[in-house]
């Protein structure tokens, strides 16, 4: 049986982005400007900035089956949620760190005490998909 996925990609703040490029290129031109190439240095600049590059393209939310909600970022963020754990959603500004590339984040909050910050783009479709799977969901 094939499994039914929707996808939802994460929101990505304009400020933060341009944030990250304008360090970066500050970076990359200071790096340039040193009369003596660092060649490590280059290498490690490429490198960090081909893993901002790949975190951004690679963080995403799927809806599997419709019951289970799974957060991937990369290589370093896989969690699987079962959609009739989730007790609540809210929306949050916090800037903890959590795969969500945006300020504008949802909360969820699962099993007894356990909670993880996302940024989808359609937060709309994203929490009526959940609340089709489990009603009970609580909505602040």
């Amino acid at each position: 049986m094939k499994e039914r996925v929707k996808l939802y990609k994460s929101k990505i703040d304009s400020a933060i982005a341009i944030f990250t490029v304008s360090i970066f290129l500050l970076v990359g031109f200071t790096i340039l400007k040193i009369d003596e190439l660092n060649y490590f240095g280059i290498i490690f600049y490429v490198l960090t900035l081909l893993f901002i590059v790949h975190v951004s393209m690679t963080t995403n939310y799927f809806i599997v089956d419709e019951k289970e909600l799974i957060i991937k970022s990369s290589f370093l963020v896989n969690i699987k949620i079962d959609i009739k754990t989730i007790t609540r959603i809210e929306e949050t500004k916090s800037l903890i760190s959590s795969p969500a590339l945006s300020t504008d984040r949802l909360k969820i909050f699962y099993n007894k005490y356990d909670s993880v910050i996302i940024s989808p783009k359609n937060k709309i479709d994203f929490i009526k998909d959940l609340k089709s799977v489990n009603s009970l969901i609580i909505i602040n």
